[in-house]
């Protein structure tokens, strides 16, 4: 069980919420229900890519110089092997320890013309060999990572413009023995704490982060295909990462990960089918094939793209056990039978694929479906339901776990308005009659 506190962030003045697989938060517009899931995206998206990419960096870090070290100090023989080889291909090969051990070679044997060239190079990568060692730097790019993420996530401004400018934001995570604060607002300047991220990067408590916030990101599949063809692209934000995965299938995965992925698919297949019975495959473009029929991505029903961005994440093996999806207020492009479709479906996928699932709703017809199908699938104490309500120094997000009907009564009011004006003009015409 997780439990994510988060004081003074976004429009948010407090929430405390569990994760330990259906999490729902329900309530008005502009109540701090996204700030939840782009907070929650932003820390652990960037301590993913960090450990993702750290490696890499460290070795484009070294490349250029070591290239250059290489060029004046191996034999010819050896240097036709680097020909039509980049420095961070040649690099990668070497790895960093690789590197470490050549800068420590004796280049006694570099003629006097070269010798100047060779110690600068030399001293430049032990340099950069130390510092990319230092746990210090290492926290600095982690820091650097998630506050680009986070930012671009919840603009500059973070912290909860209502609150006091003596109050600070701050994001806790506890989490078994993790129970500290991950970061901290001052002035709209985002603060690391580095014990914190430390638990974090040996523990990242989710095996993937997807965050869907609207269906129509499918339209775009194909443009982001073509740049990824000319370069790799920047992944910073929920809906680039979103447009990554659903066009890359994972390129690390093992012959058990594929395994268990096609079992995932096949237990869902039948519920996903139910709307989208076919496939969407790529031939120059991507395109949704049924029933010998084919087409274009864009002419696909918005409620269909709601479905098939689940079915792109399960297929390209994005949605592994202790996967944590985010989902923004599905209901709003999908018809009232298909909302319940669909609430099954995300009830079933937290049961069969040992996901954790949050979600945010305005819609009380989609919280009592989330409510029934969590009921009839037995998920007990791995459901929590959460109303957020505006106050007068920021949202505040509470726990309404066996109170539904108090979300029930508040998102429910336009309907009841509806249905007084609507007395209230039968009256008006029985008075003239």
């Amino acid at each position: 069980m997780i439990r994510v506190r988060l004081e003074n962030i976004g429009i948010l003045q407090e929430a405390n919420i569990l994760l330990n697989g259906l999490t729902v938060i329900s309530g008005l517009n502009n109540t701090g229900k996204s700030t939840v899931g782009k907070t929650l995206f932003s820390i652990f998206h960037g301590v993913q890519s960090y450990k993702l990419d750290f490696p890499k960096a460290k070795i484009r870090y070294l490349a250029k110089d070591f290239f250059d070290l290489l060029s004046e100090t191996v034999d010819k023989n050896q240097a036709n092997l680097y020909v039509h080889k980049s420095a961070d291909k040649i690099a990668s090969e070497y790895g960093v320890q690789g590197i470490d051990e050549y800068v420590n070679r004796d280049f006694s044997y570099v003629p006097d013309g070269k010798r100047q060239f060779v110690q600068e190079r030399v001293s430049k990568l032990k340099e950069r060999l130390q510092q990319i060692k230092s746990p210090d730097f290492e926290f600095d790019v982690l820091a650097s990572t998630v506050m680009d993420t986070f930012r671009k996530e919840l603009g500059r401004n973070s912290k909860n413009v209502f609150a006091d400018e003596s109050i600070n934001g701050s994001v806790c995570i506890l989490h078994d023995s993790l129970e500290d604060i991950l970061l901290s607002l001052t002035n709209n300047n985002l603060i690391l704490h580095e014990d914190g991220f430390k638990q974090l990067q040996s523990n990242p408590l989710f095996s993937e982060v997807n965050y869907i916030e609207t269906p129509f990101l499918i339209d775009e599949m194909d443009r982001f295909h073509d740049i990824m063809n000319v370069r790799n692209p920047s992944i910073t934000s929920h809906k680039e990462a979103m447009l990554y995965k659903m066009v890359a299938p994972k390129s690390d995965e093992d012959v058990i990960e594929a395994a268990l992925r096609k079992k995932r698919m096949e237990d869902l297949s039948e519920e996903i089918a139910k709307v989208l019975p076919g496939s969407i495959e790529y031939e120059n473009r991507f395109v949704y094939q049924c029933d010998g029929h084919e087409f274009d991505l864009s002419t696909l029903a918005t409620g269909m793209k709601s479905y098939a961005m689940l079915q792109l994440l399960l297929q390209n093996g994005y949605l592994p056990e202790e996967a944590l999806l985010i989902i923004d207020e599905p209901e709003i492009h999908l018809h009232p039978a298909w909302q319940l479709l669909y609430a099954e479906m995300l009830v079933l996928m937290v049961k069969k694929l040992h996901i954790y699932l949050v979600i945010a709703t305005h819609s009380p017809y989609f919280l009592q479906a989330l409510d029934i199908f969590q009921e009839k699938h037995e998920l007990g104490d791995k459901v929590h339901f959460y109303l957020a309500e505006s106050q007068a120094k920021g949202a505040v997000i509470s726990n309404i776990d066996g109170n539904l009907e108090k979300s029930y009564n508040l998102m429910a009011e336009p309907i009841l308005t509806l249905r007084k004006y609507r007395d209230e003009m039968q009256e008006q015409t029985d008075e003239r009659s």
